[in-house]
């Protein structure tokens, strides 16, 4: 009976997220064709990134004579960066004006980012940045058909894909995100990988290293995967739990590797550090800036605390098992808030949580309940994060912020709550 409930609870989560979307995206374009018949007039698209469009200036596309210059404005920092390198210039403070960032920006990537796209260098801008949307959510769909398989969880993997789909192309968040050319479908590579670990039996180093691999390409996941990792580390046995160190250990290698760059980067990050204000959802909204940055590693090392206390070493696997989604979730959506300047389309990297929040529904000793309100909590969160509503409520980020700590801490009291009801039935065992 709990897996026919944990059935229906998962196919309503597809079903009714999806059907949201869909409802509104539908509703703002039957608006739009009304407006044009009505009154001849055609207004603005409803179907616009939620951040605007920008245009890459001087990256001309010369096969199309009427294009004012193509997309991708974010990746822009990493092509540029790349061709400097290539030519043998600094990817912070490039001297030819060709190589340098069309917006007057100091890139934003570690170093390893912009070595890893030399390559892509060779493609004209607009190619390129086709090449890094579609690539990078292919590699991103492979990599979740591979865990999902691992997971034993295949069997859903239309509703799956069909959910990336409809969130990634129909909503304003994620037609920012690949409207930017941005890079968060590798944070979401980290989750999905880092989720699988506490399940898989196996593989774990493998998966751990590739994990650190795309976290080096950026580091927006960093918060997730230290406090992801911290926990695993704590739960494991024996020689298991130094795995969850190489990740860090392949961070450490990326910036070794490109010192004299490192050195540079190290400065930009100070910079815009200090530069840029409170933008996105950031917790600095309503905390002072010490809070703000460190309300993330209290939640884990109180949370960290109570699991430890409430657990011996034969249970602590098996209680990781049980509170690893909704901790997992939290500490995404802390992670996301971290910085002074937090972009709302990062929320992508929710996609990697996707295939461990089936296998959880499936499979985890907790109450139908609260499976309910978990599935409950996190289609409302996606719908909203998302920015699905754009076009009839002003999405502040400030009141966004909000809710992203208001369920963090919800999804944190689950993890409590799940402690508590585990633990004499973990001890006895």
């Amino acid at each position: 009976m709990n897996k026919l409930n944990s059935e229906k609870i998962i196919n309503l989560f597809f079903l009714t997220s999806c059907l949201c979307v869909a409802i509104i995206y539908f509703a703002g374009d039957l608006f739009w064709r009304s407006t044009v018949v009505s009154t001849g007039v055609f207004p603005p698209t409803p179907f616009k990134p939620y951040a605007g469009f920008m245009r890459v200036p001087g990256a001309i596309v010369r096969l199309v004579p009427e294009s004012q210059g193509p997309m991708g404005a974010d990746f822009s920092q990493v092509y540029f960066a790349a061709q400097a390198l290539q030519h043998g210039e600094s990817g912070y403070s490039a001297i030819t004006a060709a190589y340098k960032d069309p917006f007057g920006r100091i890139s934003s990537y570690p170093p390893f980012a912009h070595w890893l796209y030399i390559p892509v260098t060779i493609f004209p801008y607009w190619v390129a940045v086709l090449i890094q949307d579609f690539g990078q959510l292919l590699l991103f769909f492979v990599l979740a058909g591979i865990v999902m398989r691992k997971m034993g969880v295949w069997r859903h993997w239309w509703k799956v894909y069909g959910f990336y789909i409809i969130f990634y192309f129909y909503t304003p968040a994620g037609w920012t995100h690949f409207e930017r050319g941005q890079f968060d479908l590798f944070s979401a590579s980290v989750a999905l990988l880092l989720f699988m670990t506490v399940y898989s039996r196996d593989n774990k180093p493998l998966s751990l290293i590739a994990a650190g691999f795309f976290s080096a390409i950026k580091y927006v996941s960093l918060p997730f995967l230290g406090s992801f990792s911290f926990l695993s580390f704590l739960a494991a046995k024996g020689r298991t739990r130094w795995f969850y160190l190489l990740p860090l250990g392949v961070l450490a290698v990326s910036l070794l590797a490109f010192w004299p760059q490192t050195v540079e980067y190290i400065g930009v990050l100070r910079f815009y550090d200090v530069t840029s204000g409170r933008e996105g959802v950031t917790f600095m909204h309503m905390m002072p800036p010490f809070l703000a940055k460190t309300f993330q590693i209290g939640c884990m090392l109180v949370f960290g605390a109570i699991f430890w206390w409430m657990s011996n070493e034969k249970s602590r696997q098996k209680l990781f098992e049980i509170v690893s989604l909704p901790f997992a979730l939290a500490m995404a959506v802390q992670g996301l808030c971290f910085g002074t300047m937090s972009f709302e389309y990062r929320v992508v990297m929710m996609f990697g949580l996707i295939p461990g929040f089936i296998l959880w529904m499936e499979t985890a000793r907790a109450p139908v309940w609260i499976k309910a309100a978990l599935a409950s909590t996190l289609l409302v969160f996606l719908v909203v994060a998302f920015h699905t509503f754009d076009n009839y409520v002003n999405m502040y980020p400030a009141y966004m912020t909000a809710g992203y700590l208001l369920v963090s801490m919800f999804w944190l009291g689950l993890c409590v709550y799940l402690v508590i009801l585990n633990k004499p039935k973990l001890k006895a065992g």
